[in-house]
């Protein structure tokens, strides 16, 4: 799992929330605030992966193989996939 914050306010918050302690310490990679991982700049997909991203943009190819399925979601259902290795239910 890869976080990137959107802005450097939201990485200051979730680091003075501790919200950045208790990711990295689940093996979370956290990025610095950027939009890397939109153009695969921490990585990129390959053939038939699939990822869930509260990114605003979704079309073949963004972050890596064209056969990559990206899904976009709130980050709370981001977060129960993190969690769960898969999509689930939250409601």
């Amino acid at each position: 799992m890869i976080v990137t914050p959107g802005s450097q306010a939201t990485l200051a918050a979730a680091a003075e929330e501790g919200l950045l302690s208790i990711l990295t310490g689940a093996g979370v990679t956290v990025t610095t605030a950027t939009c890397g991982s939109c153009f695969g700049g921490q990585g990129v997909l390959a053939d038939n992966e699939v990822c869930v991203s509260t990114s605003t943009e979704n079309f073949g190819g963004r972050m890596g193989s064209a056969s990559a399925q990206i899904y976009l979601a709130s980050p709370l259902v981001v977060a129960e996939a993190a969690v769960a290795g898969q999509f689930v239910n939250v409601h």
